[in-house]
């Protein structure tokens, strides 16, 4: 007989709203299945995941929430696994959402970097979930945060979330960390000035990965180099080099991190979620008025040109008119549409 947490497997793993409770329910005893679930809910926005992550609510806020990006080949995932190793020593279960780059197609996610986690973590007691892209940057921070919110009530910490290393995800996903560590290979030299203009101002911590390799201590010098550029009055920003092949810099890493957790405030900053909302309602909106005909666009695109309409005016008909569609049989819809852009 399966478990109250687990009984959505029977029917085919689909979760209904009545098994909200069960899920949670296994999150709070740590579950690993109720926690993939969970997870795989709020990565599809279903009612149920907002459910759950609702009931939650009250039991997390606790661990901290690690952002870890940089360019990809920077060893960010041979990182993560030696920092499940580094945290197990130290009694801690690590849980980690890996955001994979995936494609706008087929959404599939590329799993090579889980599989580089859980090669050099060895087991530790961590729990490693991939989250795909799917070219949806702002929903995925949310369902990151939401991933992050069921790990802290399963009771894990730190959360670490690995990044894909490339555009504005690093920057939204950073904004739901406590602590976001920026991954750096040797040899960039001259690229450190290309790289500053967007990771490395998000940046807490950086890492020197590969310090057995040439050309790391010259990437090192660079980067406090370019620390020091900075006023008097900024924050201090830790620079250490890590090497997965002895360990080295991985214990000098994890105590910078407790260090700075045992300062950080309380849970994290309402206007960093706010501001992930605002991107999320701008994506959805995006999301309706891809359903709206062409034909209802150019109408109204005639109706400013004629000045019946201002911009404004126009707008607003189009997003009644693409809610109007949305939520109508798909029998009504060019009749919905049409009838909410003439009220």
């Amino acid at each position: 007989m399966l478990p109250a947490d687990e009984t959505s497997s029977a029917r085919n793993g689909v979760v209904t709203a009545e098994d909200a409770g069960g899920l949670v329910a296994g999150i709070r005893a740590g579950r690993a299945r109720a926690i993939g679930r969970a997870i795989s809910e709020v990565e599809r926005d279903s009612e149920v995941g907002r459910s759950v992550v609702a009931a939650l609510a009250e039991t997390t806020g606790r661990a901290h929430r690690i952002g870890i990006t940089g360019p990809p080949g920077a060893g960010k995932s041979s990182l993560v696994g030696e920092l499940i190793q580094a945290y197990g020593r130290r009694g801690h279960r690590v849980g980690v959402i890996a955001v994979d780059p995936s494609s706008r197609g087929s959404g599939g996610a590329i799993l090579g970097d889980r599989v580089r986690m859980e090669k050099h973590a060895g087991g530790g007691g961590a729990y490693i979930r991939s989250l795909g892209s799917r070219g949806d940057t702002g929903g995925l921070s949310l369902a990151a945060s939401r991933a992050a919110d069921i790990l802290d009530a399963a009771g894990y910490d730190p959360i670490v979330i690995e990044t894909v290393g490339a555009g504005q995800a690093e920057i939204e996903v950073g904004e739901v960390a406590h602590t976001r560590v920026v991954v750096l290979p040797p040899g960039l030299g001259d690229e450190v000035q290309a790289v500053k203009a967007g990771m490395m101002e998000i940046a807490d911590v950086f890492v020197v990965s590969k310090s057995d390799h040439e050309g790391a201590e010259r990437t090192r010098a660079d980067l406090i180099a370019f620390l020091r550029l900075r006023g008097a009055d900024a924050p201090e920003i830790r620079v250490i080099a890590t090497s997965i092949v002895d360990g080295a810099g991985v214990d000098a890493l994890v105590d910078a991190l407790v260090e700075r957790d045992a300062r950080r405030p309380a849970g994290v900053a309402d206007g960093a979620l706010a501001r992930l909302v605002v991107r999320r309602a701008l994506r959805m909106t995006e999301l309706e008025l891809a359903t709206l005909p062409q034909a209802c666009l150019q109408d109204l695109g005639a109706g400013v040109r004629r000045g019946e309409l201002t911009l404004a005016q126009a707008a607003r008909a189009a997003l009644d008119g693409a809610r109007a569609t949305a939520n109508s049989p798909p029998s009504a819809r060019s009749a919905d549409a049409s009838e909410a852009l003439d009220g």
